[in-house]
């Protein structure tokens, strides 16, 4: 299995009691707070006054910031002098997506942030000191905006530089996927997506890294049930490699619940014929199949009543001649349909044109 990619064929464990924090709304410690986006859960404070309106940063803008961060119960989370994010990318905390674009440069402020903004709600997360947050923590932040500089420029960068921030980039991917910031998750597959189209492409080792952010950006992608992008997702990893398990079993799970059953058992199947003890794509295969039955047996039993056929053993001439029809039927159920079709949309036409005479 490549480095990186996490292993496919499992399923995330549910957010648990943390999913009822999401409504937690925070309060400020004292006056003199903005709630920044409305819903209390937000917000800003100006300690030292910066530059002016003009010198507030841009979305994309490359920024530098000081950062201290905190829980509520004055534990040090992060303390950080020289941070350096694009804004708007997810590099960091969500929080400071949002409210540095409120900064002037130079302005130091104070930010209250439930978790939402922060580190989620679904698990406990370690940081690189050591520090254990705990789900749905309220996040303290003093942050100082240092400087302000344009987006980065990857033509100039180079392929071997672009390679490296898109693997950066996945990486803060997989991140977000296990706190189940799965729209986080999302943005930062696709932008290591872009830079690796864009930037790296005979870059060596470039292959291998597109098949890991677009596996993972399937498997985002799914969670969120958008199964178009999903499959596109998955035909860029197999075009890649076309025997890739993963690309192919999420492929098939994603055309399933759009309800292309037929589609979504053969690239089901291909996962299978590829790793054949995998309990969770026999699981899924064996599910798409009952269905595809199921409805099978449900148009054949429509049809059947459509042409005033009864259920019954083949007794004497009259039953051979109904099991002849139903096989009939089997054979030819789309002409059914669209007859059936141009029937009731005749019938209809027929009662709008009576009614708007």
């Amino acid at each position: 299995m490549p480095h990186g990619e996490a292993t496919v064929l499992t399923e995330l464990p549910t957010a648990g009691d943390g999913a009822d924090l999401q409504s937690e709304t925070v309060q400020p410690p004292d006056d003199g707070y903005t709630d920044v986006l409305g819903n209390q859960r937000l917000w800003k404070k100006t300690l030292v006054e910066g530059r002016g309106r003009d010198s507030r940063p841009q979305s994309g803008d490359q920024v530098t910031l000081k950062l201290e961060a905190s829980l509520p119960d004055g534990t040090p989370v992060e303390s950080e002098s020289g941070l350096i994010i694009s804004i708007g990318e997810y590099d960091h905390i969500q929080a400071l997506d949002i409210a540095v674009l409120l900064m002037e440069l130079d302005e130091q402020c104070s930010l209250v942030t439930s978790a939402r903004y922060a580190y989620g709600y679904s698990a406990e997360v370690k940081t690189s000191t050591g520090v254990v947050i705990p789900p749905g923590s309220v996040l303290h932040c003093t942050v100082t905006l240092v400087s302000v500089d344009d987006p980065i420029d990857y033509a100039s960068l180079g392929p071997v530089e672009s390679l490296r921030i898109a693997d950066k980039k996945r990486e803060r991917g997989n991140e977000l996927f296990n706190r189940e910031d799965f729209a986080g998750a999302v943005n930062c597959y696709g932008r290591a997506a872009k830079i690796l189209e864009e930037h790296c492409q005979d870059e060596p080792g470039v292959s291998e890294a597109r098949v890991r952010v677009y596996n993972n950006l399937a498997a985002t992608q799914v969670k969120i049930s958008a199964y178009d992008a999903a499959i596109a997702s998955c035909d860029s990893v197999l075009g890649l490699q076309p025997d890739n398990i993963k690309a192919h079993f999420r492929k098939g799970k994603s055309l399933v619940s759009k309800g292309d059953l037929v589609n979504g058992l053969r690239s089901l199947r291909s996962a299978l014929e590829r790793d054949p003890d995998s309990r969770l794509v026999q699981n899924e295969v064996a599910k798409a199949t009952l269905e595809l039955k199921r409805q099978q047996a449900a148009n054949t039993a429509m049809y059947k009543k459509m042409l005033g056929l009864r259920d019954g053993p083949d007794n004497g001439g009259r039953g051979r001649l109904q099991q002849q029809q139903v096989s009939w039927i089997r054979r030819h159920a789309w002409l059914l349909g669209a007859a059936a079709s141009v029937i009731l949309s005749v019938t209809l036409a027929g009662a709008a044109y009576r009614f708007n005479s």
